[in-house]
């Protein structure tokens, strides 16, 4: 028996006791709905195959299974919904053949790593001289005015440490110091926060959580994108640090197929703040404590914390309940059997906007599906309040020429009030010589905005 006649035979045996996670239709209706939203980019976020999908075949190792998993999970589904959209996307555990893949695992099986990255730069290359230094298993990109950071949690995370390690984490921080672009999101497999497991996510390590939390926000990303999970949720994180407020929010993407599950027991007790780690300090805690889980949906049952089965996933059990949780309540309402959907996110740069908005799809038509939109503004960070003393005082202390140039831009005319000082100078529209367009320039000028979906 070949390789794909042995792995069709494994999946016929799943079928037949009902251990199958194929959820390919539904997906396929997603990806059609997709096609029709012209779109301009779409973000996966990992999983793009489940090699191990049957009891007798626990993992994918070879080239020529990659490549048909690859083929039947995801390119005979997608192909012609994003054949006209540039793609881009993350690694997870699933796309390593195995669940849970780790940096110990790789290292046991160097040979089946080389076979998954082989086979997902033959099938989905990454565009970019950066990503070949390191196989596309971690790179950056820029879309327009749009820079995205896909990392890899998978590769290089040892147990009780960084999931990224500490090269990734280097490169992540260089490249987020140099990048000058408008809109900055990171796609990370494995979330900050709402994940499965606590202890399996970013939060496994409370001090290399916050260090890449804090280099975030420090570098002013606008969004993090996320999956692994079978949920979705949008969070959005708050950092107070001396009167300083910065803003981030997170979207979970992860209920576009695969067996349904749900966040832990913990989790939901949080609720409406995110779960942090444990290991932070009071004051770490405190300086989050504004972050408000705004939106959670899952197409399980009721959730029961029952343990996974082999490696399967949590079985569907109690009542036919859906659990959606929005506006800090959870919602008393059954959603539609089989919900699947991904995230559409609208970016607009003129009107320095970011609008979010959930795309679900229930099997047979239904109409009741779960909804959830927010709108973002690309400015994250709100700079402390300052009175007029601490203003004046700032003036007196400046140099001439900082005299000079403060004074120079408070007689310009704006749109809003700009505060006088060396440190902080708010304006939204401070027309100058380099930047005024004609009235017949600016009426030809079109907005720019981008559509994405993760």
């Amino acid at each position: 028996m070949d390789v794909i006649q042995a792995i069709k035979a494994d999946d016929k045996i799943a079928k037949l006791f009902g251990l199958s996670l194929d959820q390919s239709e539904t997906t396929t209706k997603i990806y059609e709905l997709l096609a029709q939203k012209n779109l301009d980019l779409f973000i996966h976020g990992g999983d793009l195959m489940y090699g191990e999908n049957s009891l007798p075949k626990e993992m994918v190792t070879t080239l020529e299974e990659f490549r048909h998993h690859l083929y039947l999970d995801f390119h005979q589904i997608v192909r012609m919904a994003l054949k006209q959209i540039y793609a881009l996307r993350g690694l997870d555990d699933h796309d390593l053949g195995r669940n849970n893949a780790s940096k110990e695992a790789v290292d046991a099986d160097p040979h089946a790593f080389e076979n998954a990255l082989n086979a997902f730069n033959e099938f989905f290359p990454v565009p970019t001289e950066e990503a070949d230094q390191h196989r596309g298993s971690f790179f950056k990109t820029k879309f327009g005015p749009i820079e995205i950071w896909c990392l890899n949690t998978r590769l290089y995370n040892t147990e009780g440490k960084s999931l990224l390690g500490d090269a990734q984490f280097k490169w992540l921080e260089e490249t987020l110091s140099a990048s000058t672009a408008k809109v900055k999101l990171v796609l990370t497999p494995l979330p900050l926060v709402m994940g499965k497991k606590p202890a399996e996510d970013h939060r496994g390590n409370a001090q290399a959580w916050l260090k890449l939390v804090n280099l975030l926000f420090d570098h002013n990303v606008n969004g993090v994108l996320s999956a692994d999970i079978h949920a979705r949720s949008r969070v959005d994180l708050v950092r107070e640090i001396e009167g300083e407020r910065k803003e981030m929010f997170q979207i979970i993407s992860g209920a576009l197929g695969g067996r349904p599950q749900s966040i832990s027991k913990a989790e939901r007790k949080q609720l409406p703040t995110p779960l942090l780690p444990e290991g932070l300090s009071a004051d770490e805690k405190a300086s989050f404590s504004a972050s408000r889980v705004r939106s959670y949906y899952t197409p399980l049952h009721s959730p029961t914390d029952v343990p996974l089965l082999g490696g399967i996933g949590r079985l569907p059990l109690g009542k036919k309940k859906r659990r959606a949780y929005k506006d800090e309540a959870w919602v008393g309402k059954s959603y539609a059997s089989g919900q699947y959907g991904v995230d559409l996110l609208e970016i607009d740069t003129q009107a320095n906007t970011i609008h979010s908005s959930y795309v679900a799809v229930g099997k047979k038509g239904s109409k009741d599906v779960f909804t959830d939109e927010a709108t973002y503004s690309l400015q994250t960070h709100i700079a402390p309040k300052k009175d007029l003393h601490d203003t004046l005082a700032d003036y007196m202390s400046s140099s001439a020429e900082e005299k000079d140039e403060i004074l120079a831009l408070s007689v310009k005319p704006t749109k809003t009030p700009i505060l006088l000082s060396k440190h902080v100078v708010q304006a939204q529209d401070i027309p100058t010589a380099d930047s005024t367009v004609s009235k017949d320039k600016e009426k030809k000028r079109k907005d720019v905005k981008t559509k994405a979906v993760i």
